[in-house]
């Protein structure tokens, strides 16, 4: 048996081969998503499933860390898309 988290269905659509997958599945599937500002070169946040539904957090500044929260995946996906939407503020990348 394998939990829904841990694989990805898609369905047949016209994406080719060569484009990765959307922010939303890539946190699904279990891949960290660095999100950092553009004005401020030091600023980084990283979001990473830690349990089925429940996504972590962890706020930094330079190599510091200077916060944690835990949310709900349906949280993270609309605090993702309002990143992903202000393309002038912040750099949303896909890593792992």
């Amino acid at each position: 048996m394998v939990n829904k988290y841990e694989w990805l269905v898609q369905a047949r659509d016209a994406r080719t081969k060569t484009s990765g997958p959307s922010i939303q599945e890539a946190l699904t599937i279990g891949c960290t998503i660095y999100v950092t500002s553009k004005f401020d070169d030091t600023w980084l946040s990283f979001y990473y499933m830690c349990d089925e539904g429940e996504v972590q957090v962890l706020k930094g500044k330079g190599n510091m860390g200077i916060g944690r929260d835990f949310m709900l995946l349906d949280r993270a996906f609309k605090d993702l898309a309002m990143y992903e939407a202000n393309t002038e503020g912040w750099n949303v990348e896909v890593r792992g």
